[in-house]
């Protein structure tokens, strides 16, 4: 198994202080950035130093992360609902091969994925399904509002005809139940 990497030493709170200092500098000045990740951790009382070239790969994947999530949300704002549901049953699809792939390969190479790696898949796949969910609900629920208002403007056609045909309040409730398929 290979040494872990520094950065992932690093404490969560740090390194979101990192991206973000890192994202104020647009992404750049690496070796300030580095100095200042390194006083951090001396204040810590971590007895850790972190490479420019780790800041730097950090650096680079967090931008990448963040633009990648800017194109996703421009594609997404244009669409409805319903074609955003499809869009993450198709990225769950794609996850899970990409996960089966990355096991199979990691078992031919007999080395198997270490812990951190299984976790961030499982971690991915929990969010997209959770993200799949919580679209199919919306979907479903703004189906169910469709449905709902076309319901209340059949019922109010009924009250209207039944008005101008001048029917009993039982006619118009008998006609009001045939038309939105309610049994007496």
């Amino acid at each position: 198994m290979p040494p872990v990497a520094k950065m992932d030493l690093v404490p969560d709170e740090l390194k979101k202080a990192l991206k973000d200092a890192l994202r104020e500098r647009g992404w750049g000045d690496i070796v300030a950035m580095t100095e200042q990740l390194n006083e951090w951790l001396a204040d810590e009382g971590m007895d850790l130093r972190v490479s420019k070239t780790q800041v730097g790969k950090y650096a680079q994947l967090k931008k990448m992360q963040e633009e990648a999530l800017e194109v996703s949300r421009e594609l997404l704002a244009d669409m409805g609902v319903e074609k955003e549901a499809e869009i993450h049953k198709a990225m769950l699809h794609m996850l899970t091969t990409l996960a089966v792939q990355l096991m199979m390969k990691a078992t031919e190479e007999d080395g198997g994925l270490d812990a951190k790696d299984l976790m961030n898949i499982g971690r991915m796949m929990k969010d997209v399904m959770s993200s799949v969910g919580i679209r199919e609900k919306i979907l479903d629920e703004e189906r169910q509002r469709i449905k709902a208002e076309e319901r209340a403007a059949v019922a109010g056609q009924a009250e209207e005809v039944a008005r101008k045909a001048g029917l009993s309040k039982d006619a118009a409730k008998a006609l009001r139940q045939e038309l939105l398929g309610i049994a007496a």
